[in-house]
Parts: structure tokens; C-alpha cells; sequence
């Protein structure tokens, strides 16, 4: 099958990734929960250890090294690099779980993310058509 998994940080990526490989009876992956693996940090720290050109990097890597017939289920900042988003474009399928602009904002505010450089608001507007570039289907994520 593979798919793709990409949207907003706190869009529920990874507990629709699980739920949906589940069901498909194949293997699932999760961008972060690979990184986290690989060096044996939380997401948050090792990006903040290496910075986010390097994290961009290992996280791209990290893509392309799940297996291309599961659910994975990405970062939120997958899309921000021209060579991350190339990768994407290599999976048959890449859907953009898109969740009101409101109900993210809450869930950010109750669990911050590990950059703080632009403001909601910047996030949104800068991503949104990021995501939207890369996928072959919108989800709604309500």
C-alpha cells in the first residue's frame, strides 16, 4: 500500500497512522518515534542538540529508510525542505491530515513545540501550503 502521513504538529498523525495500519494489518512508523530510536533521545532534545538543518536531515533519512508499504506517519516540519519534500514525492500516496486552524492552535497551547521562532499564526500560513503541495489527498481531521 504505503502511505504517508503529513499535517500540522498535533494534527494526530500518529494515532491515525496506528489506528489506520492496524487495520490494514501493515507495519506502521513513525518519523519521530525513529529519530527518538536512532539516538536515544526525546525528539525535543536531540533537536535542540543538533539543530534544525541536521534534524531536517535525519529526519528525511528516516523517511526514506521505512518501509515504502507501511502507514508512516511524518514530523510536522517534514515539508519545510525542498529535498524532504522531493522525498515525498517518491511515495505513491501522501495525505495531508488537515485539522481546523482553531482546534490546532488549542493543542499547541496545551503542548508546545520544540521550536518557538514563528508564531502560530506564522506556522500556519508558512506550512499550510506546503503540505498541500505534496499530497495526493486531503484528509479531514476533525
Amino acid at each position: 500500500m504505503g502511505l504517508v502521513i503529513v499535517g500540522f504538529p498535533r494534527s494526530g498523525k500518529t494515532t491515525l497512522g496506528q489506528q489506520l495500519a492496524k487495520r490494514l494489518r501493515v507495519p506502521f512508523f513513525d518519523t519521530d518515534w525513529m529519530i527518538e530510536e536512532m539516538s536515544g533521545m526525546d525528539r525535543t532534545t536531540y533537536y535542540h542538540s543538533v539543530g534544525q538543518e541536521r534534524f531536517r536531515e535525519v529526519e528525511r533519512n528516516m523517511l526514506l529508510r521505512a518501509d515504502p508499504k507501511a502507514v508512516i506517519a511524518t514530523g510536522g516540519g517534514i515539508v519545510l525542505q525542498e529535498k524532504s519534500r522531493v522525498a515525498l514525492g517518491k511515495f505513491e500516496r501522501v495525505a495531508f491530515l488537515k485539522v481546523e486552524k482553531a482546534i490546532l492552535e488549542k493543542r499547541i497551547e496545551m503542548s508546545p513545540l520544540p521550536s518557538k521562532q514563528l508564531s502560530f499564526e506564522e506556522m500556519y500560513q508558512s506550512r499550510l501550503p506546503l503540505y498541500q503541495s505534496v499530497a495526493t489527498e486531503i484528509w479531514d481531521g476533525k
